[in-house]
């Protein structure tokens, strides 16, 4: 990694920016310089690691995480301090996750690492949290996904029932990084890391779920969490939200709450993701005064929050005095004919590690499933009886080879 195939300023030129400075408290005004941190976010990634829709069958500019490495590469690249988090849906959701998902279901010992987990690895995330798709193949084959990682995934309004189950997470996370300030000097910094799912996880993963798991509501766990953070030693707490922009709601099983966990007393940011959106938006920057990002979904956007962070001369905790936040694209579409066009090449490192999976997945693909003897279309349906819409006649037309996965 580390090649960034686009300028900085194409890509900032691209992107939206929203610019924020908050009043901070009780902060020494010359006990140290200040200490600028920058936050990377991607969500809702689905196992769209390459430039390429499965459906479609053809490549896509404006998806990808190999594209948004590149980002990851020029943002890292500016910026002495920097963390990169992940919002959670990351394993599940297209043909390539459903594709490698069947290997970790029948495989209880396998070995290899999920292409996804190999990228992420790669990318060196810091930590990342799980969305509702995550469970769409059940506990084991997530278990067996995530025992490769790298990184650790936190989920914090996540309780497994179940005495036998497996603890695949941890609900809290602190993370102690030496960050480097304006002068130079470095400090050690305690970051807090908390994730939430939405509730209803148990209701569309019943099937999977059931008896095994609950998930709270997202505010609650966060409100009881957050005074535990800080008599720990917090000096930030971050919130990955896999949760939309709900507006503000009252109902403390909300499936889309992250303005609501923005409101709570001691976060500092909020990344949030679920719904697929981009925020912030040009009439609305933050959540309450509070720095957040959505960076869209398949990779199309990376999140930045800058924020310049100051020390208490009395507590010696560090707290944020200015925030600016950017979604940087890795694509745009062109005026003229209305086609995505890229802004960022595939790293090229992170598209080798999912280049056999992708070759295997279409090889798969491009088989045959059935063969009819009878052309199957709806053209006439109103005025006849059409084979297509016959499932007797379907069913006995087509005879569908076993295919290996």
């Amino acid at each position: 990694m580390g090649r960034a195939l686009a300028t900085a300023s194409s890509v900032l030129a691209c992107a939206q920016v929203a610019e924020i400075s908050t009043a901070a408290t009780d902060l020494a005004s010359n006990a140290k310089s200040a200490l600028q941190l920058r936050i990377l976010a991607t969500s809702d990634l689905h196992s769209n690691i390459l430039a390429w829709d499965y459906h479609a069958n053809k490549p896509c500019p404006s998806r990808g995480l190999a594209r948004t490495a590149s980002l990851i590469a020029a943002a890292r690249a500016e910026s002495a301090n920097c963390l990169l988090f992940d919002n959670g849906d990351f394993l599940n959701g297209n043909a390539l996750g459903d594709h490698v998902a069947q290997r970790f279901m029948t495989d209880t010992n396998i070995a290899r690492l999920h292409p996804m987990i190999a990228a992420m690895n790669h990318l060196r995330y810091d930590a990342a949290t799980l969305g509702n798709h995550e469970f769409s193949h059940g506990l084991g084959p997530l278990t067996r996904s995530l025992r490769g990682a790298n990184f650790p995934v936190v989920a914090s309004n996540l309780r497994l029932t179940d005495a036998g189950a497996p603890n695949f997470t941890t609900r809290i996370l602190m993370l102690t990084r030496d960050m480097i300030d304006g002068a130079g000097i470095t400090n050690q910094m305690r970051i807090a890391v908390i994730g939430f799912l939405p509730p209803q996880t148990t209701i569309w993963e019943h099937r999977h779920l059931k008896g095994q798991a609950e998930v709270d509501g997202i505010v609650q766990t966060a409100t009881a969490l957050i005074p535990q953070l800080r008599a720990a030693g917090a000096d930030l707490v971050i919130a990955l939200s896999h949760s939309g922009i709900g507006g503000g709601q009252s109902d403390p099983l909300a499936e889309n709450a992250s303005d609501d966990l923005a409101g709570v007393d001691g976060i500092d940011v909020v990344i949030a993701g679920h719904t697929h959106l981009i925020f912030p938006t040009p009439g609305r920057p933050d959540l309450g005064g509070k720095p957040a990002v959505m960076p869209g979904f398949f990779g199309s956007h990376l999140g930045v929050i800058d924020l310049t962070l100051r020390q208490s001369a009395t507590t010696h905790r560090w707290a944020v005095d200015a925030h600016k936040v950017q979604i940087r694209p890795i694509a745009q579409r062109n005026a003229a004919d209305g086609q995505q066009v890229a802004l960022v090449q595939d790293d090229p490192e992170l598209a080798k590690l999912v280049a056999q999976d992708h070759a295997a997945l279409n090889a798969w693909s491009d088989q045959p499933i059935g063969v009819t003897p009878v052309p199957l279309h709806s053209f006439f349906a109103l005025l006849t009886s059409s084979p297509a819409l016959d499932p007797r006649r379907c069913l006995t037309a087509i005879r569908a080879p076993s295919l290996p996965c």
